[in-house]
């Protein structure tokens, strides 16, 4: 526990140690308009998740479809994964008699 507030402590101080005029600056223009396309990015793939859900939701062999390419996907990389690990198991083991 006092390791903690010793550290919590130190790190009050060095907040203390930034200048105030560090927090006053103006953003730049540029952080500005980065900020404005990644906001705008982010409302037009969220609208069309929304619209693509909403149309393969009424369409159910798609939903199906889509399900099972997901699965399969899934699926394939678990196997990538899973047998080479096995491989080395069987590998490092003892050999039995």
């Amino acid at each position: 526990m006092y390791v903690l507030s010793k550290d919590i402590f130190g790190g009050g101080l060095l907040i203390l140690a930034i200048p105030v005029r560090t927090f006053r600056r103006k953003p730049s223009a540029g952080l500005e308009l980065r900020r404005s396309l990644g906001e705008q990015t982010w409302k037009i793939i969220r609208y069309d998740v929304r619209e693509t859900w909403a149309y393969v939701r009424k369409n159910h062999s798609l939903f199906l479809v889509l399900v099972s390419a997901i699965t399969f996907v899934i699926g394939v990389t678990l196997d990538m994964v899973n047998i080479p690990a096995q491989t080395l198991m069987q590998e490092q083991a003892p050999e039995e008699e």
